[in-house]
This record gives C-alpha cells, sequence and structure tokens, in this order.
C-alpha cells in the first residue's frame, strides 16, 4: 500500500535515515510530490554498520521505541509479539532465544505468558540489553553479533529473529547461525 508516495513499510526506514536519504528534487506542495526515496549505495552501509548500529542508532532504545510505536496506529491493532510467539504454539517449556532482541518486547511476552523455559536475548547493541533488561529481568542477556553467536550448536529449541536480517552484511551467515543453534525439530 501507498501513502504520500511512500511506502507505508518503509516509514521507520524514512524516520531513521532521513539525514541520509537523496531523492530526486520534489515539487512544490505536499508530501505526495515525492515518489521516490533511496539511499545513495555509499550511505545504504548505515543499515549494516556494525559501530553505527551498536552505537548511534542503538546505542539506546530511543530510536528503535520511536519506530516501535508507529504500530499503535495499526488497524486492526496487532500485538506483534503476542502474534508472533501465537504462531510459534509454544508449549511454555522451550529454550527460546531471540537473536537481535532490540528492548526486550519478545522476551518480556515470553514473560507475561509464564514461559517456564529457558529465555536468552542477544543483541549487537549494550545500550538494548541495557532496556531489555528493564523488560525482561528473568532472561538471560548476551551482546553478540548473529553472523557469529556467542553460543553453543543446538542449544535453542526456538530461536527467533525478527526485525534485524535487514542489519546483516552476510544474512546468509546470520541464517546459518541461526539454524546452528538451533535444535533439529
Amino acid at each position: 500500500r501507498r501513502r504520500w508516495g511512500l511506502a507505508v513499510c518503509d516509514s521507520h526506514y524514512i524516520a531513521q535515515f532521513w539525514s541520509h536519504l537523496r531523492w530526486p528534487p520534489a515539487r512544490r506542495g505536499l508530501c505526495s510530490a515525492v515518489t521516490v526515496i533511496s539511499m545513495a549505495n555509499d550511505e545504504a552501509v548505515l543499515l549494516t554498520d556494525r559501530d553505527y548500529l551498536r552505537q548511534r542508532q542503538y546505542g539506546t532504545d530511543a530510536h528503535l521505541a520511536t519506530r516501535q510505536s508507529i504500530y499503535q496506529f495499526q488497524q486492526p491493532a496487532v500485538d506483534l509479539p503476542a502474534r508472533v510467539l501465537d504462531l510459534a504454539a509454544l508449549t511454555g517449556a522451550e529454550t527460546v532465544a531471540d537473536v537481535g532482541c532490540g528492548n526486550g518486547r519478545y522476551l518480556a511476552e515470553l514473560a507475561r505468558r509464564g514461559h517456564r523455559g529457558r529465555t536468552l536475548g542477544l543483541d549487537l547493541s549494550p545500550g538494548m540489553l541495557t532496556a531489555a533488561r528493564v523488560a525482561a529481568d528473568r532472561a538471560g542477556l548476551v551482546a553478540g553479533d548473529a553472523a557469529a553467536l556467542p553460543l553453543a550448536d543446538g542449544v535453542t529449541d526456538v530461536t527467533l529473529a525478527p526485525h534485524m536480517l535487514y542489519h546483516m552484511p552476510d544474512r546468509r551467515a546470520a541464517v546459518r547461525e541461526l539454524r546452528r543453534i538451533t535444535r533439529p525439530g
């Protein structure tokens, strides 16, 4: 669906990287005059630059919380962490890792449901882990890169990785790591 000449699903990227976006000059008038927005090739690296993500974009949860807040306008309203965990059909006893846990919303939903199994949040940014600690105080938290997870093979029953693969310079390596830490079955 398109609105104001921008893909609605891209709205959080627009806000996040506004100062880095370039587009053909727009006509005077409303936002609808902007029909194409894209990042120049050299600036698109901000989506995957490890230092930028760790220190600036996710140094605290402020930017992420702002992007998450746009979902309050979604119609019909959807509690995304709850819906994702519903789809996972957990029994409550599994060991669950949330890779790229951010501010811990999925971990908090597991706790709210009374999940009895072990839970682990992993994020590249210590700032995100600080926020996750507030949201999910009983979860184990680890700083690390999804392309080289600091976990043993087959240590989780379920591995979540919502909203993070677009930050990976090598998505295939990250998916291999997610598979490696997840028990078969």
